[in-house]
């Protein structure tokens, strides 16, 4: 990608930098229940990008709170003010809201340029004048990329994160109930399971995603490879689950008409 792209180390620092401060400092709540409940976030960023705004301006605000914090303190003005615009967008990005846009971004370019597996990918950066805004389009679907790669890794790294997420999301649900709001989607843990929301998020979301993405970049074949093999656990894991739920409720039911005919016939 750097080859392809033409990225100077301000790219990739700047890459990197937001991939780990892009989440920072972050509530465990979506956009939409802070948006829902007015929260002071929502209201300082207008509704939009809410915790994406917050999440890089918060960043910002760290780096120049103290001189020891600083790493851009060696810089001149003109790569700081670069890399800081690389980075805002770079995490702003990562809202879900640009999620299909981006997504048609990448198959256009796929069907445009004529790329399979890889080939004829150069063509993307024909157009030399429009350099900087490619790499820049590029980059943030990189850091998108990377946010929702959860499911691209191997099962025993992707589930354990997956119990976090979920969980996080029950938490909002259950505080959307006590404030008298709609449950968010997959927020309900009475009516979601792990292996349904996942498999969800697999179908429609991440899989087609990396599968486009991957037609440009095969060398990342093992990606939807891993999405692959975890829905097929998943899946597994529900029909379990389903068999249990099923068994419980004739298991219920025997119980239930069993006592209640002991109960008739001593009467």
């Amino acid at each position: 990608m750097k080859e392809l792209f033409n990225l100077n180390d301000l790219d990739i620092a700047s890459l990197y930098i937001s991939c780990m401060v892009h989440d920072y400092k972050h509530p465990g709540y979506t956009n939409q229940f802070l948006i829902n409940i007015n929260s002071p976030t929502s209201l300082r960023s207008n509704d939009t990008d809410v915790l994406e705004a917050y999440h890089i301006s918060q960043t910002f605000k760290l780096i120049k709170s103290n001189e020891k914090y600083d790493i851009f303190s060696l810089m001149n003005n003109d790569d700081y003010r670069f890399m800081r615009k690389r980075m805002i967008g770079f995490v702003i990005a990562t809202d879900m809201i640009f999620h299909f846009k981006q997504f048609d971004y990448i198959k256009n370019q796929i069907k445009d340029n004529g790329i399979e597996k890889g080939k004829n990918r150069e063509k993307i950066i024909e157009n030399k004048e429009k350099l900087i805004d490619i790499q820049q389009q590029f980059l943030e679907i990189i850091v998108h990329a990377c946010d929702i790669s959860n499911p691209t890794k191997p099962f025993h790294l992707y589930t354990f994160w997956a119990e976090k997420v979920v969980a996080e999301f029950f938490r909002q649900g259950d505080k959307e109930k006590e404030l008298g709001l709609k449950v968010s989607v997959n927020c309900d843990r009475l009516t979601t399971s792990l292996p349904q929301s996942q498999i969800g998020f697999m179908n429609f979301i991440v899989g087609p995603f990396f599968i486009s993405f991957v037609d440009i970049f095969p060398e990342l074949s093992f990606l939807t490879d891993n999405v692959k093999d975890n829905t097929e656990r998943y899946k597994k894991i529900k029909e379990e689950d389903d068999k249990k739920k099923e068994s419980n409720k004739y298991f219920f039911f025997f119980f239930f008409f069993f006592f209640l005919g002991f109960f008739l016939f001593f009467i």
